[in-house]
Order: C-alpha cells, then sequence, then structure tokens
C-alpha cells in the first residue's frame, strides 16, 4: 500500500499506541477523501495520482523542516 511506504510513516521515532493511532488517522481521512470524490475523479487512477502527489508534497515539507531543524541545532551548539 502506497501509505505504508516508507516516506509516509507517521514520527519514526514514536513508538506504541501514539503511532498506530496517528497512522490509523491519516488512513482513515484518506479513505474519507476517496468517499467523498465524485465519480469522476474517485476512478482508482486519479486516487493513485493523489495519493502519489500527497506523498511527493509530503516529504518535500518533511526534508525542508528537518533541514531548518538541524540548521538550527547547528546555530545553538556553535553558540555555546
Amino acid at each position: 500500500m502506497l501509505l505504508a511506504d516508507e516516506g509516509l510513516r507517521t514520527d519514526e521515532g514514536t513508538k506504541g499506541k501514539d503511532a498506530k493511532a496517528g497512522t490509523e488517522e491519516l488512513v482513515k481521512n484518506f479513505l474519507q477523501i476517496h468517499e467523498s470524490c465524485t465519480d469522476k475523479d474517485a476512478a482508482p487512477r486519479r486516487y493513485m495520482t493523489f495519493l502519489k502527489t500527497y506523498k511527493q508534497v509530503y516529504n518535500e515539507k518533511k526534508d525542508g523542516v528537518v533541514k531548518r531543524q538541524q540548521h538550527l541545532q547547528v546555530c545553538t551548539k556553535s553558540q555555546s
């Protein structure tokens, strides 16, 4: 399943109920989006394109956040 790919896992450092609940909520939200689409937009090909696009945007945003965090950590360490 596309959502189970490594790029869309919830916080990898989080374990237990929180991670599982977050993943289940994400899957429920994607199902709700799919069910709310018109017949034309709910076609499997269009929905898979939507999921791939979401994954790409999510990973780009996540990489940007990680890069900023690393930058802030480097700046904080250099000031000490």
